[in-house]
């Protein structure tokens, strides 16, 4: 008899590890290291000067279903409140990342996530999505810690169901237009380095003791 289906978590771990490079990229030039499957979050980024990037990553399998999208805000938002009132770390950013272009799970939020690759601060959020954002939060097993000014709602699109050249053309465009930043013969050496990074992160993921990092030498070689 055919076991359980392991092709949701599949995903879910495969975005997680493409949404760590994204988060990487952009803190490129201050990080020292990174972890996947920390011993506190999903993706924990640590800079030269020792504060911490904290990022939650949850997935939709299916694009347009939005079942599960509000229930995936309210563990991210948990998860990440129980960091904050657990670590004794200076704390640049907490992120909550999706590939779901409806993270709030509400059509009223959905124009400002729209988009291959959305960042946005709690501040810029519409009064609805903080609402939201609020209600999930009363939900938290503890008081609620988290700092809104370092709180961000991210949104990746990358798609299940489309063929590998389709779920990875948003992340690729990322790390193309970083290379293209840091070098001049870049010839077709984008595809190479998300290739280097996605394997890299994968097998440190995949390391049960958490304390196993990658610093900026092992990602940055290439």
């Amino acid at each position: 008899m055919a076991g359980n289906c392991a092709a949701p978590s599949l995903f879910g771990w495969d975005f997680q590890v493409n949404a760590a490079i994204a988060i990487l990229i952009d803190n490129i030039g201050d990080v020292d290291k990174v972890r996947l499957e920390g011993s506190k979050q999903d993706i924990e980024i640590t800079l030269s000067n020792k504060e911490k990037i904290y990022a939650q990553a949850k997935s939709v399998e299916r694009a347009g279903d939005y079942t599960n999208v509000k229930n995936h805000l309210t563990d991210a938002l948990n998860s990440l409140n129980n960091t904050a009132c657990d670590t004794k770390d200076a704390v640049k950013q907490v992120i909550y990342i999706t590939n779901s272009e409806n993270p709030m799970g509400n059509y009223n939020t959905i124009s400002q996530f729209i988009g291959p690759y959305i960042r946005q601060p709690y501040s810029n959020l519409t009064d609805k999505a903080k609402e939201i954002i609020e209600n999930s939060l009363r939900k938290a097993e503890k008081e609620v810690a988290i700092d809104r000014d370092k709180l961000y709602v991210y949104v990746l699109q990358f798609q299940n169901g489309v063929s590998e050249k389709d779920r990875y053309s948003n992340i690729k465009r990322i790390v193309d237009e970083f290379v293209e930043t840091v070098l001049e013969n870049r010839n077709g050496i984008g595809g190479k380095v998300l290739d280097v990074w996605q394997k890299e992160l994968l097998l440190n993921g995949s390391v049960s003791n958490t304390c196993i990092t990658l610093d900026k030498k092992q990602f940055s070689w290439i």
